[in-house]
């Protein structure tokens, strides 16, 4: 039984010992929400926007972004070597975005992964993307009506599901990336949109890449492809031309894909199976979408257009040499014995590996209001 005095006079020291002993200075550290990551030389330089509460009673509850950058032969070492000429340390705990030029990947993913890592600040949940330019130039670009660019990029990936145009990542598929064999990465590709002179951050499609390396971009039509087989579709806009009649607008509500590998007669051959859910968005045309025959007409036209889009993904993925897919992944969790023959040589032997592709088409409404609108006209 614990001694009535020893219980009080642990207590009275409890009592003095508490406090914020591990906390964080607002005042003294300048508050990250975007970083830009280049390479100059054989140096890194990096670009973060901090902002900082302005205690100005006329510019109350605004904040005011400061840009500052930095080079060294590290990130970790750039990222210090700010303090060189300010003095507030960085704080990572409310950054939203990574912007990465490609030429970083010419040191390979480990290159970024081991700060993303060890830098206990950075969130699991920060946006990777990847860009052709300099990372720096990209975070001179303005998101519409967010006058922070980090917020706004958050912002603008989250609404990215409602068009499915480019694959999107976070610190901790990156991170996870490293030891996934089978899987390569994949995250958002950035470019700047340039309207009545002002430019803007765009999401241009998806960044590839083979094991560590940079592999290559790919646009928008093959990210959503890339998308549908990773089951990620769950929203976004498919117009179908239908002919003498004219463009009608599918909107997807959701899809989901299965992935299964098979063996026939010696050969491994891979059967997706993709069931994809949609309404009808926008008719250009009056369309008697409410009889039967024009119905399954319109799913079966959904269908296709998802089929090529798959196969167009599928065989650019095939003719790049990667695997964001998880393919490999796949066959290595099926078939150990067969992967453990192909993996030395995966990309090669994945380029012959026969894919086929079967889509489930369903509406779920109709959209007469067109209809209903004329035939009241003529009822006048």
């Amino acid at each position: 039984m614990i001694n009535e005095k020893k219980l009080i006079l642990f207590a009275f020291i409890m009592l003095f010992l508490t406090g914020c002993w591990s906390a964080t200075e607002i005042e003294n550290h300048g508050i990250v929400t975007a970083c830009g990551i280049d390479l100059e030389g054989d140096q890194f330089k990096i670009t973060v926007h901090i902002v900082e509460s302005s205690n100005d009673k006329q510019s109350a509850g605004q904040s005011n972004i400061t840009v500052l950058t930095s080079t060294g032969l590290t990130i970790f070492d750039a990222v210090r070597n700010v303090i060189t000429y300010s003095p507030k340390i960085l704080y990572w705990g409310f950054n939203q975005i990574f912007v990465i030029n490609k030429d970083v990947f010419d040191k390979g993913l480990s290159c970024v992964t081991d700060f993303l890592i060890r830098d206990y600040e950075i969130r699991p949940t920060t946006w990777i993307a990847v860009t052709d330019k300099k990372a720096s130039e990209i975070l001179e670009g303005t998101v519409v009506s967010e006058p922070i660019t980090g917020m706004g990029l958050d912002h603008l990936f989250k609404s990215q599901v409602k068009v499915s145009k480019g694959l999107t990542s976070q610190t901790k598929e990156l991170v996870g990336a490293i030891a996934n064999k089978g899987q390569d990465y994949a995250c958002t590709y950035l470019d700047l949109k340039h309207v009545d002179g002002e430019k803007y951050i765009e999401i241009m499609g998806s960044a590839l890449f083979q094991k560590e390396q940079f592999a290559g971009f790919v646009d928008q039509k093959i990210s959503r492809g890339l998308m549908l087989l990773l089951s990620d579709v769950k929203g976004g806009i498919t117009p179908i031309d239908i002919p003498k009649i004219g463009y009608t607008a599918l909107e997807i509500i959701s899809s989901s894909c299965i992935i299964r590998p098979q063996i026939k007669n010696n050969q491994l051959s891979f059967v997706v199976q993709i069931i994809i859910i949609g309404s009808i968005g926008e008719q250009l045309a009056v369309l008697n979408s409410t009889s039967k025959q024009m119905w399954a007409y319109l799913e079966s036209l959904q269908a296709n257009q998802v089929k090529n889009e798959v196969i167009a993904a599928i065989e650019t993925i095939k003719e790049m040499g990667v695997d964001p897919v998880g393919f490999g992944k796949i066959v290595r969790a099926t078939y150990p014995s067969i992967w453990s023959k192909v993996e030395n040589d995966w990309y090669n032997t994945f380029r012959s590996i026969p894919v086929y592709i079967e889509v489930k088409s369903r509406l779920r409404s109709s959209g007469t209001l067109l209809a209903n609108l004329k035939a009241s006209k003529i009822k006048k």
